[in-house]
């Protein structure tokens, strides 16, 4: 009963993130990441020998507060990530939102991991940074992409290409962090 109001509920959040970013509505995010943050703490109570579920963290008040398209991004990268570790199926969402950002788990590996680098990179773009940090940050896109495309990626290595991504962009590391998380080349 419970998991099918989870269910439910992760694919409510998405689609709300995705309708909110087709209007330009920002600010719902604070009202969405309350509901997730609700969802999550029922998934965790209820999944607690899932690795990947107790590890996605909630989201504070302090970090939403830039309502920005981020804000929305980052939450249903979480959403997307509890779906996939609960066996959700994402292909059954209202799809709205352009094909680069909406990660579809059921594609094979190369056609993920060119989605998740383009959905990066259209974050990076979309930051009010200078051209040359925008190009440090593709080019490190571009490095972790390759590192996960060796049949035996470094785990090292990927974590720290995220954190120099996430000190610019959390918002484009969440989204190749997902990818490298569902496709186990992290662990915890």
């Amino acid at each position: 009963m419970k998991d099918a109001f989870i269910k439910k509920s992760l694919k409510r959040i998405y689609e709300e993130c995705d309708k909110a970013e087709e209007r330009k509505l920002y600010t719902a995010s604070y009202g969405i990441y309350e509901k997730f943050n609700t969802v999550l703490k029922m998934c965790k109570d209820l999944h607690k020998d899932n690795e990947i579920v107790m590890s996605v963290k909630d989201f504070d008040s302090g970090l939403m507060s830039d309502y920005s398209n981020g804000a929305l991004q980052a939450i249903k990268q979480r959403t997307l990530t509890l779906m996939d570790a609960l066996g959700i199926d994402a292909g059954e969402l209202n799809q709205i939102s352009s094909p680069q950002t909406v990660i579809n788990f059921s594609q094979n590996q190369s056609q993920l991991s060119v989605q998740n680098v383009s959905s990066a990179i259209e974050i990076v773009n979309k930051l009010n940074i200078d051209s040359d940090q925008k190009e440090v940050l593709v080019a490190n896109i571009k490095e972790f992409e390759k590192e996960t495309s060796k049949p035996k990626p470094d785990e090292s290595k990927l974590r720290k290409i995220l954190e120099k991504i996430g000190e610019v962009s959390k918002d484009a590391a969440l989204v190749l962090f997902g990818y490298a998380l569902n496709k186990g080349f992290l662990g915890f």
